[in-house]
């Protein structure tokens, strides 16, 4: 596609050649000027003083309610010629008479006051720009009129050659006739409406970019269209005046959008600093404070709709959650924890994001869920179970339990509590008010029995814990496990087993103060299990795993006893008598009211209470 822009220049004449004269008479096109225009005050008067009289005439003979105008606006009409042949068509003879001088009277007297005085002129508002390019439109030959609409005006303009196979001439022609009609039209846009300048004050006051909205308040001829066809005016404006500027999505942006966008892809990425943030901060100018704030606005409105993250004044470039942490962190220059971090960048999930962290090289724990950035030097918190076994080698093998309290508790948010606890269990040892390590012999399977564990039952072929499942299960996190689980499938401490499962591989760990279970968030998913339900985890002897619900309870006591602890289903008292003896390996116990006695002592109340009442 090939156009000229010349903003600034003064109209030239319109190019002519003797062989196609774009005015001259033996055009088919239609001429340039085709309204007649009567100035002769003669034929003036002559025409009010003969519609003077028929109206009285009219009104004297009952029918001055009539109208004397009938008149259809042709096609292509301009809607200020519209309007105005609305208005004469509901005039009435009377009010004809009415307008002579206010009153009513002789047609004589009425033609002579008319002959005698001026006619008024009305005043009316200035044309809006919408009308006066419409009347301009309209005093343009066909051939001048497609190639200011198709060229000018349209967002996808037609090619010099396009317009010149329409009318049959060269390009060359067209493009002279284009020179021609954008002089004509740069007049009245920047001449009599300036609105080049108005476009110039509108970027000097809100900045290079700005919601298009914003513009149309400034500059309302944006969204104005030309009748009838309704064609849009700001591709006109676009394409005549300066400075240059485009549209997108709701933008507007000079000298483009493609400059725009260049800026965030681009420029912003060259002056970002290693953790991707760019100082925002205005630099000194001559434009006020509220210039600034509107630019500024403007700008990170942008910025925010390129899904550039904002932050204190400051643009921050990375899109993963551990390139924003790290940005915030800069920003912030001091250590955040990772609430405060999660929030800082609407990361939801803090345990998802702190695992993040945990493994992000720019990245360190400076105390428990508190983190900075490496480069500042900062001593590196290593977890509680570290940090006792780092005291333990530093003194020598051993510390005594109060100074470790102490200095742990002083150091980082540790509470004194959680320090016994952490000292007194694998693999450290506890005696006397000194901790060491624990011999590699306390590492064996524990010796916890199963049995006496609550909600823990022998199963056939292995064994079933019941859990109610909660939304830190649906979320994905791991969970505790008695230590009687190590003991079912041999582990030691530092152990991690690995059991099969219906859905992939299903964890369990013992490296801290208790035994851990994997997440079971897959089982949630499939729509095996939901938040509330009564579930059992069951461990098979031959190192399986699956997760299976508990039978709905309906209120009959054997019933839900049974049940609830992962029994085969018998209305036999006997045999259910039997099914819970072995469930919990109590053969002596020989009644339901000695086994409640027995399920009461191990933490199986709600069991135990259903037994009583069959007792």
């Amino acid at each position: 596609m090939e156009s000229t822009t010349n903003h600034g220049t003064q109209p030239n004449p319109m190019p002519t050649d003797a062989s196609d004269d774009i005015t001259q008479t033996g055009n088919a096109h239609s001429p340039r000027h085709a309204s007649p225009q009567h100035s002769e005050r003669k034929q003036a008067r002559t025409f009010c003083d003969d519609l003077l009289a028929v109206s009285q005439w009219m009104a004297e003979h009952n029918s001055g309610d009539t109208h004397p105008f009938q008149l259809h606006a042709p096609e292509h009409c301009p809607p200020s010629v519209v309007q105005a042949m609305s208005q004469l068509n509901t005039l009435t003879f009377h009010d004809v008479l009415n307008c002579a001088d206010g009153t009513t009277g002789t047609a004589g007297d009425t033609a002579a006051a008319n002959t005698a005085n001026e006619f008024t002129p009305i005043e009316s508002a200035p044309p809006s720009l919408a009308e006066s390019l419409t009347m301009l439109l309209f005093s343009f030959d066909e051939r001048e009129y497609a190639i200011a609409t198709q060229r000018l005006m349209a967002e996808q303009p037609s090619t010099l050659d396009e317009i010149g196979k329409e009318f049959n001439i060269t390009r060359e022609r067209v493009r002279q006739i284009e020179k021609a009609l954008r002089n004509e039209i740069t007049t009245l846009l920047d001449g009599e409406f300036h609105l080049s300048e108005r476009l110039a004050a509108m970027f000097e006051a809100e900045g290079p970019i700005l919601r298009y909205a914003t513009a149309a308040r400034i500059i309302p001829e944006l969204e104005s269209t030309v009748e009838p066809e309704g064609l849009a005016i700001l591709p006109l404006i676009s394409n005549l005046c300066s400075p240059t500027f485009s549209t997108s999505d709701g933008w507007l942006a000079t000298p483009s959008i493609d400059d725009a966008v260049k800026l965030v892809k681009t420029d912003l990425p060259q002056a970002a600093d290693e953790y991707g943030v760019v100082d925002l901060a205005p630099s000194a100018s001559h434009a006020n404070a509220e210039q600034r704030e509107r630019e500024t606005r403007n700008f990170t409105d942008w910025l925010a709709y390129s899904d550039v993250m904002l932050y204190k004044n400051h643009a921050i470039l990375g899109r993963a959650q551990g390139d924003r942490a790290a940005a915030v962190l800069r920003v912030e220059q001091h250590p955040l924890t990772t609430e405060e971090i999660a929030e800082r960048i609407n990361a939801g999930n803090a345990r998802s994001l702190a695992n993040r962290l945990a493994v992000d090289e720019r990245i360190m724990r400076v105390d428990i869920g508190t983190w900075a950035l490496r480069e500042w030097g900062l001593e590196e918190y290593s977890g509680i179970r570290q940090e006792i076994r780092e005291r333990i080698e530093r003194n020598g093998g051993s510390v005594r339990l109060d100074a470790l309290v102490e200095e742990l508790s002083s150091q980082f948010s540790i509470s004194p509590n959680s320090v016994v606890t952490y000292a007194s269990t694998l693999p450290f040892l506890s005696s006397h008010g000194v901790v060491t390590l624990a011999d590699e012999e306390r590492y064996d399977v524990p010796d916890a029995n199963p049995y006496d564990v609550a909600r823990m039952f022998r199963i056939p072929g292995g064994w079933a814990l019941r859990i109610t499942v909660n939304a830190e299960h649906a979320r994905g996190s791991g969970s505790i496990l008695p230590l009687a689980i190590a003991n079912i499938l041999h582990m030691r401490f530092g152990d991690t087993v690995e059991l099969d499962s219906p859905l992939g591989v299903q964890s369990v760990y013992w490296t801290g103060t208790s035994v851990g279970l994997g997440t079971i968030r897959r089982f949630v998913l499939d729509g095996m299990i939901q938040v509330g339900d009564e579930a059992l985890l069951e461990f098979m002897d031959d190192g399986s795993f699956t997760v299976e619900l508990v039978r709905p309870l309906n209120g009959n006591a054997l019933h839900d006893a049974l049940a609830l602890a992962a029994c085969p289903q018998t209305a036999d008292a006997r045999r259910a008598l039997g099914y819970l003896q072995d469930a919990i390996d109590a053969h002596d116990c020989i009644t339901f009211a000695e086994l409640a006695a027995r399920l009461a002592d191990r933490g199986d109340a709600d069991i135990a209470a259903l037994l009583r009442r069959l007792a």
